[in-house]
């Protein structure tokens, strides 16, 4: 047996292995030899590409299940983690890979982040590489209007003027506010309010009892 010292051992490649025996008369014999692969460098961390395009999952997206994509070292084994849930899979020559997370298999609401690991043939494990992604699933709730016109009366002293409909929301939300068949796309602030302002001319000819 014969211990070679790690500074003696070659990082990467193929080294041969050579050995003779010499007898006590002198002799020696014909050369033995045997070549080893060495690879003592990890893989880097894997990259995860965008999930669901934005990052961000919602309803109908997680309802489907997510694909996750990514690139590591050609031919790797690699381990991806979201939640709970852990998926092994093989990068093919170029080094890509993917692999798929069912709607059951998916995080709770909120933000997390998916990990991915390589290991090549020679069993060396490289850093996580890591995205963060967003889960929201469930729809907002009805947004609340406030009393329009004070007392939710538009009167003719009114109408002539515009008004505006004001309320709250979803921080954030878009929303879409229809009185008969105007409607106004606004967006509510970081708060959760929203405004909408109907001109004069959105509201001519409105008479009666009108839904918002």
């Amino acid at each position: 047996t014969v211990l070679f010292a790690s500074a003696e051992i070659p990082a990467s490649g193929t080294a041969p292995f050579t050995a003779f025996a010499t007898d006590t008369a002198g002799n020696t014999s014909a050369l033995g030899s045997r070549s080893v692969q060495f690879d003592t460098s990890a893989p880097t961390a894997p990259v995860i590409a965008a999930i669901s395009a934005d990052d961000a999952v919602d309803y109908v997206e997680a309802a489907a299940g997510i694909v996750v994509v990514g690139t590591a070292e050609a031919n790797a084994t690699v381990e991806i983690s979201l939640g709970q849930a852990t998926k092994t899979v093989t990068a093919d020559g170029s080094g890509a890979w993917t692999t798929t997370f069912g709607s059951r298999e998916l995080p709770p609401d909120g933000s997390i982040h998916v990990s991915a690991t390589a290991t090549d043939g020679f069993g060396n494990q490289g850093p996580a590489g890591t995205r963060s992604v967003s889960f929201d699933t469930r729809g907002p709730g009805a947004p609340t209007i406030n009393v329009v016109s004070t007392d939710d009366f538009v009167s003719a002293a009114e109408a002539p003027a515009g008004f505006s409909v004001t309320g709250t929301a979803e921080a954030n939300a878009s929303l879409s506010i229809s009185i008969g068949a105007t409607a106004k796309a606004v967006t509510a602030d970081a708060s959760g309010n929203w405004t909408a302002v109907f001109s004069p001319s959105d509201v001519a000819g409105m008479s009666g009892n009108m839904e918002v």
